[in-house]
């Protein structure tokens, strides 16, 4: 590619960026104006202080997870083991997901008031920014960067804002990572996929790809050791939350992860009238993966690493496709890359003939 065209790539890059960033406010703001108008009252269940949440978005966190990531950026030396309910377990699996909460915490100044403004401005950004991974992505793959503005758009992205949940902007690091390694970038990439593993434990199937992958091509543990970096960061990581609040991050997962296809057998009965709707996302989800290893995308590994993942996540994220959508939004996202590739192969072969 010449330079004129890399400029021009580039600034259609940020375009599409800035275009995810409006698109993610116009929905926040809608999002708000709703919740307003519906005099929504929160559950409060996960955090002291959440159960009769005044204004907006102090309902929208006291909603869903939202409220443990305000929890945490108010308290980031980890010190108010009571501030979440379930005992020093759930404070510390909680906890093994710092990245938003400390981001929070910096663009709150450490004002506590000001935590909820600062959640805001992050989903804002995280919907700039995976617009952003995903208009890079296009473009590694032939398609124009446009299309990129989809990705912020995507069903794990929007019910993500619904509790102002961070996903997006850690699925852009972990894949901004992978990108930057697959450049020859390689510490930047390490750098961000270490990130992404602090953001949310499940973006650590990028780095454990990576390490499989460059085994399998290169027969070099040498080669592949960078990638073993995200694990010993986190493993750092655990470390600290389990002196502080004595209790390892995964000694509460139950229900979070299960055997192979156990979550998703529990849940059928659950799902009841959404249960077509369900199985058909997830057979078009399927799909996909098939697609790109049909296709040897160099997506493939990891959208089957995360279709492995998926296979055993626990009937607790099985219950909605708010969350397995959330869990399973980088594979979402490579998936779509994929097909609007395979389009635009069809589409291209069309013309030629």
């Amino acid at each position: 590619m010449s330079p004129p065209d890399q400029t021009s790539t580039t600034k259609t890059v940020l375009g599409v960026a800035a275009l995810g960033a409006l698109a993610t406010g116009v929905i926040l703001v809608l999002l708000v104006i709703r919740v307003s108008a519906l005099h929504v009252s929160g559950n409060g269940s996960l955090v002291h202080g959440f159960e009769h949440p005044k204004g907006a978005v102090q309902t929208i966190l006291a909603t869903s997870d939202g409220q443990i990531v305000a929890a945490l950026a108010r308290d980031p030396s980890l010190s108010h083991l009571e501030a979440i309910n379930g005992g020093p377990r759930e404070f510390a699996y909680r906890a093994m997901r710092p990245v938003p909460a400390y981001l929070a915490w910096l663009l709150s100044v450490g004002q506590r008031g000001w935590v909820p403004g600062a959640l805001i401005a992050l989903a804002i950004l995280g919907g700039g920014a995976i617009a952003a991974v995903g208009a890079v992505l296009f473009v590694r793959h032939g398609v124009p960067a446009r299309f990129g503005i989809v990705a912020a758009l995507l069903p794990g992205a929007l019910t993500s804002l619904r509790g102002l949940i961070p996903e997006a902007g850690g699925v852009a690091v972990v894949i901004g990572g992978w990108i930057f390694a697959k450049q020859g970038r390689l510490w930047l990439g390490v750098l961000l996929l270490s990130l992404g593993g602090l953001w949310r434990e499940t973006l650590l199937v990028v780095p454990a790809v990576l390490v499989l992958t460059t085994l399998w091509e290169t027969r070099s543990v040498r080669a592949a050791a960078p990638f073993l970096v995200p694990f010993a960061v986190f493993a750092g990581w655990a470390a600290f939350v389990r002196e502080r609040a004595g209790a390892w991050p995964w000694s509460a997962s139950a229900g979070r992860l299960a055997a192979p296809f156990v979550g998703i057998v529990k849940d059928v009965s659950y799902w009841k009238n959404t249960a077509a709707l369900e199985i058909l996302a997830i057979v078009a989800t399927a799909a996909l993966i098939v697609l790109a290893v049909r296709r040897r995308d160099e997506l493939a590994p990891l959208m089957v690493g995360y279709g492995v993942l998926g296979t055993i996540l626990g009937p607790v994220v099985w219950h909605t496709w708010a969350d397995w959508g959330r869990v399973l939004l980088p594979l979402h996202l490579m998936g779509l890359v994929v097909l609007v590739r395979a389009r635009y192969v069809v589409r291209d072969t069309a013309r030629a003939g």
